[in-house]
């Protein structure tokens, strides 16, 4: 990311029962707003790829994949 000023948003997680309630628009809207107030060029995150409600989230906030790779380790011995 070429920007000067980058938010990281590291964690975001609703409890279960609270899910589909507003809450996580609620909180990532309050996140952008303190990252605009500070200045923030660009928001960068990490996501829970495995979790098939985290990409459709974030996607609807307008994120998007910087760049995705697949790695495969040696099988430990």
């Amino acid at each position: 990311v070429r920007a000067g000023r980058v938010g990281y948003l590291t964690t975001l997680n609703v409890a279960e029962e609270a899910r589909s309630s507003g809450v996580g628009s609620a909180l990532a809207a309050h996140a952008h707003q303190l990252f605009d107030e500070a200045g923030a060029e660009a928001v960068l995150l990490h996501h829970a790829l495995a979790n098939p409600r985290s990409t459709p989230f974030w996607c609807a906030r307008g994120y998007r994949p910087l760049w995705t790779y697949w790695q495969r380790r040696p099988a430990v011995r």
